[in-house]
């Protein structure tokens, strides 16, 4: 029996959408390529770093991308950093949708949110858009 849940492929990767749960993905520059990317959930303010998700190397509409993925994730806000980039913004995954984060090429964004850093400074927060799962890729 196929499985009903909606699910995004990339490169092979079967993304699964479910109920209450969402993907975030991370488009980074081929630098970051193995390094991780850390999420925690807005709600939790002392707590830090609760999903990480390696960097790698993907095809994704015929193209070569970098990318972070994160499965499964609750719906809800979150924060996302890379601690060795500099990079960090809030997100909001939202039940059987993609959110895409684009970290390639800073641009300023309005519904971008840094979180508060532990030390030193930030680059700008940088954007993210929504995919559901029965829209196309531009």
């Amino acid at each position: 029996m196929a499985d009903p849940r909606p699910h995004v492929d990339v490169d092979g990767m079967a993304l699964s959408l479910g109920d209450g749960t969402g993907v975030v993905v991370v488009y980074v520059t081929p630098a970051s390529y193995g390094r991780s990317i850390f999420a925690w959930p807005c709600r939790d303010k002392g707590k830090r770093h609760d999903l990480n998700a390696t960097v790698s190397k993907r095809t994704i509409d015929g193209h070569v991308v970098y990318a972070a993925i994160f499965t499964g994730v609750p719906r809800g806000d979150y924060h996302l950093m890379s601690p060795w980039g500099g990079q960090a913004c809030r997100v909001t995954v939202e039940s059987a949708a993609v959110t895409e984060v684009d970290w390639r090429v800073p641009s300023p964004a309005a519904d971008a949110v840094r979180p508060e850093p532990p030390s030193g400074a930030w680059a700008p927060a940088l954007t993210h858009r929504k995919i559901g799962r029965n829209e196309q890729r531009s």
